[in-house]
């Protein structure tokens, strides 16, 4: 294929890797700030409040990470207080998890504030330039991971 066809392709690649990065950042320092949470913790949050008794084995697949480097992020919101481990019936060597009550509320309140946090940003498209954002980002998604885990929804 002629290099002229490709010229957009990193143009496109570097500004969306950009974009995406500087929202992680400001979306980890505003839960590291209000909520003293990392990432890893409030989409551990964000599962378990969409899927309780979600195992540790399921968030580590969801996130593509070994369960030890998990198991580190579910220490911490155990020693919180913000969820419970809890040996599965079925299964005696899987652990499930399920958020205690300051968890549920932790979560919701931290999901209100990321989310706020990046409608504000949005508010510099129009209604349409966002319509289109969403529906791009959905095909991007679906091309780079068709299997997609729905615990990341």
């Amino acid at each position: 294929m002629p290099l002229v066809q490709q010229d957009y392709v990193e143009p496109f690649v570097i500004a969306l890797h950009k974009a995406v990065f500087a929202m992680d950042r400001s979306v980890d320092r505003l839960l590291a700030e209000r909520f003293d949470l990392t990432f890893s913790q409030f989409f551990i949050l964000r599962v378990l409040a969409k899927r309780s008794g979600t195992t540790q084995k399921a968030i580590a697949g969801a996130r593509g990470l070994t369960e030890a480097a998990v198991s580190r992020s579910i220490d911490v919101l155990l020693e919180k207080k913000l969820v419970t481990r809890k040996v599965n019936p079925t299964n005696r060597r899987e652990h499930m998890l399920v958020l205690t009550k300051d968890g549920t509320k932790l979560e919701w309140q931290a999901r209100r504030a990321a989310l706020g946090k990046i409608k504000s940003a949005l508010k510099e498209f129009t209604e349409s330039e966002r319509k289109i954002l969403v529906r791009a980002a959905r095909k991007l998604h679906v091309a780079f991971a068709p299997e997609s885990d729905s615990l990341c929804e």
